[in-house]
């Protein structure tokens, strides 16, 4: 998701930089480009502090 967000895909829709085994996706452009300027990805892996967690995921 995180390589998605930021490099997009391809000509053949394969996820830039992505280390998936199966980087390909099958929507549209629009759609990657929704995804990339109004998602905002939030990178909580390895973490464990659940009061981390909360704040992050908090809407303000």
């Amino acid at each position: 998701m995180f390589q998605l967000h930021k490099h997009g895909v391809d000509k053949n829709n394969q996820i830039i930089n992505s280390t998936s085994p199966d980087p390909f996706l099958t929507v549209s452009k629009s759609q990657i480009q929704y995804f990339q300027n109004k998602i905002t990805l939030v990178n909580l892996i390895n973490e464990t502090d659940l009061k981390i967690i909360l704040d992050k995921i908090r809407i303000s």
